[in-house]
């Protein structure tokens, strides 16, 4: 009959390629509040990746030893602090906890044995984001304090490394993002006995944040004038760009077709760059595709509008170059766009009116400014 240790085993590696499967890679439908306002570039500071995770978990241990007839085994419990670092598809956490374990058995003499492990606990945890929710990675511990290598002499003051594999459910949000994980390890540098420890545990985690954002109102004065190429973010609530879709709201792709009749009658030197982006769910080859799409849906609508095809420059970007690094629905949204470039142009004032009905956030930059 399986005991606890064995369910949780198992049901450990079922979850595991459950999280793998790429049908998970789009996962859950995108809300967005549009706040983009039409302004002269003054880039705004990215919020920062860095959270400090709390929590309490529970588990179980069983120890597997010749000096053992009975195997040791019994409940522990942990109390932990993590920080955390996203950057695009990775996390790393570093750690500290307490962990308080109790396990029972027989000896080989079959004598009755208790051991009682205090502990403290350091980690270090880099994982993959698999999605917007799920993340999976090896993690490795080092406890310190007594009877951490479980063996039958107890009450010693002793040091053990155990790794494993963790993985994490998180339910993102701004103010206050919420973590389920679990772990299976083992003391694999013990020559003693193996040690098998699980855990299931929660935590509560609290951003980081570091500087601000900063931005200027646009307007199309002859200060604005002077510059000569010019950059606007299309709003993605309003153009199209809802959860793994390029198909253009008819009201944009009218207001395209009208940018790109202006600029052919009017702006005959420009030429244009259309830069697709998407969220950074699923995989890069699949949101390269997706992004690839929204590109050529602009592109078509300029082209539409009598824009000479030769005079537009697509590229895909797929989740690279993120506006907004969080892993929330209001930063998916910020990343889920279509950038246009404008290039020598020759009356920015004008053109500026002519953007403001996409309701995008318009960059200005002289020709000395880099990208």
């Amino acid at each position: 009959m399986l005991n606890f240790l064995d369910l949780f085993i198992l049901s450990f590696i079922i979850s595991f390629f459950y999280l793998v499967t790429p049908n998970l890679s789009i996962a859950s439908q995108e809300y967005f509040r549009p706040t983009i306002t039409t302004s002269v570039s003054e880039p705004s500071s990215s919020s920062s990746p860095w959270t400090l995770f709390g929590g309490i978990a529970g588990g179980y241990s069983r120890i597997y030893s010749s000096s053992y007839s009975e195997s040791p085994q019994g409940a522990q419990y942990l109390l932990n602090l993590d920080l955390s670092f996203q950057a695009q598809h990775w996390i790393i956490d570093a750690g500290i906890g307490w962990m308080n374990s109790s396990v029972a058995g027989k000896t080989s003499v079959s004598q009755e044995a208790s051991i009682q492990t205090l502990a403290g606990l350091l980690e270090l945890n880099p994982r993959y984001r698999i999605n917007n929710r799920w993340q999976i990675g090896p993690v490795v511990n080092l406890a310190f304090g007594t009877d951490t290598t479980y063996a039958p002499t107890q009450g010693l003051s002793t040091n053990s490394v155990l790794i494993g594999l963790k993985g994490i459910y998180e339910i993102p949000s701004e103010a206050y993002p919420i973590r389920f994980w679990t772990q299976l390890s083992t003391n694999t540098f013990s020559r003693e006995q193996q040690a098998y420890v699980a855990w299931l545990g929660i935590q509560v985690g609290i951003p980081i944040k570091i500087g601000g954002s900063h931005s200027k109102e646009a307007s199309s004065s002859p200060k604005a004038t002077a510059s000569n190429r010019l950059s606007i973010i299309l709003d993605p609530q309003r153009v199209f760009f809802g959860t793994s879709s390029a198909d253009m709201d008819p009201d944009m792709q009218s207001i395209l077709e009208d940018l790109g009749k202006y600029l052919d009658s009017n702006e005959a030197s420009a030429n244009t760059e259309i830069l697709g982006y998407a969220d950074q769910r699923g995989s890069f080859n699949y949101n390269l595709k997706l992004s690839q799409k929204r590109a050529e849906a602009v592109k078509n609508g300029f082209i539409k509008g009598g824009l000479n095809a030769a005079k537009l420059e697509l590229k895909a970007l797929s989740y690279l170059h993120p506006i907004d690094p969080k892993n929330n629905p209001s930063a998916w949204a910020k990343n889920r766009r279509v950038e246009i470039v404008f290039n020598s142009i020759r009356n920015p004032g004008a053109l500026i009116e002519k953007l403001k009905p996409l309701s995008g956030e318009i960059k200005i930059k002289s020709d000395s400014t880099s990208d």
